[in-house]
């Protein structure tokens, strides 16, 4: 049995330390948000979750076009994750993928890859090695 994928991608944050809102910011070209979900696109990935800074779930709506379920982000981004899994009660097994939305330069081979591996053994993280002196 192949299980569905979900992919939750919080972005409610209110960029406090950047100053500007940054997930609607042009980066070369396109925005964050938009660079981001473009790691998704052709994945198989059954529905997308985009938890937002409640207040601006329309303005999203607008942007995102229907591409994703846009919903109510919390206070911080465990209560975003948290609001986003509440909506799956009806949904009994998943493969739930969570991706910051302000972290533009993820491949879709490395989603792919953590995927795939979330099937064989039950949860996957992707991650790369730490430097030896974090600056």
């Amino acid at each position: 049995m192949d299980l569905p994928v979900i992919a939750i991608i919080p972005s409610a944050g209110t960029a406090s330390r950047m100053g500007f809102d940054k997930l609607t910011t042009p980066l070369c070209g396109k925005s964050v948000l938009a660079r981001t979900l473009a790691a998704f696109q052709g994945l198989p990935i059954e529905k997308t979750i985009i938890p937002v800074t409640p207040g601006r779930e329309n303005e999203f709506k607008s942007l995102l076009k229907d591409r994703a379920e846009v919903i109510s982000g919390g206070s911080c981004r465990a209560r975003s994750v948290f609001n986003a899994v509440e909506t799956l009660k009806d949904c009994e097994n998943a493969i739930v993928v969570i991706h910051d939305c302000d972290r533009p330069f993820v491949k879709p081979d490395i989603i792919l890859e953590t995927i795939e591996e979330a099937k064989k053994t039950g949860a996957a993280i992707a991650a790369i090695p730490c430097a030896s002196t974090v600056k």
